[in-house]
């Protein structure tokens, strides 16, 4: 597919859009950053469960385990955050192809919510986390990572 070449890094915390990527590793449509808290878990379940009647029992009550994994849905509505903006830069012209690096499990999410308009520029993925390397070895980095992996990486 013809146009910018975008990479997105991500993982629980944050996501970084790189646009228009040269073969060196360089943006040169901008970097966006989107910041997600990541919350201890005692703040996520600050409720304590309900309590409910034991079947069969005679008034006694227990207490009822949650039904989800707070750390999970909060990581999820991330997920469906980014690929969100991803679509929003797509329809904007932005993004001809996409590569994502990402945090495996938030890589697992991010798939499970990518709109298929997205999905069809992918041309390369991969579990890799770089958000927390230094800004001066990024671009480098970059250009590993996609050594003959990624088509028309090129600007």
């Amino acid at each position: 597919m013809a146009g910018p070449t975008c990479i997105l890094l991500l993982n629980a915390g944050a996501a970084r859009i790189l646009r228009d990527v040269d073969r060196d590793g360089h943006a040169h449509g901008g970097d966006e950053r989107l910041a997600h808290p990541v919350l201890p878990l005692r703040a996520l379940m600050a409720d304590r469960p309900g309590r409910s009647f034991s079947s069969g029992s005679r008034g006694q009550r227990s207490a009822m385990v949650y039904g989800s994994d707070p750390e999970r849905d909060s990581e999820r509505a991330f997920a469906r955050t980014v690929a969100a903006r991803l679509e929003e830069i797509a329809q904007d012209g932005g993004i001809g192809r996409l590569v994502i690096l990402a945090d495996p499990e938030m890589l697992g999410l991010l798939r499970d919510v990518l709109p298929e308009s997205i999905g069809a520029r992918v041309v390369h993925e991969e579990a890799l986390n770089l958000l927390n390397l230094p800004e001066p070895d990024l671009p480098a980095a970059l250009v590993r990572a996609m050594a003959d992996k990624a088509p028309g990486f090129a600007r």
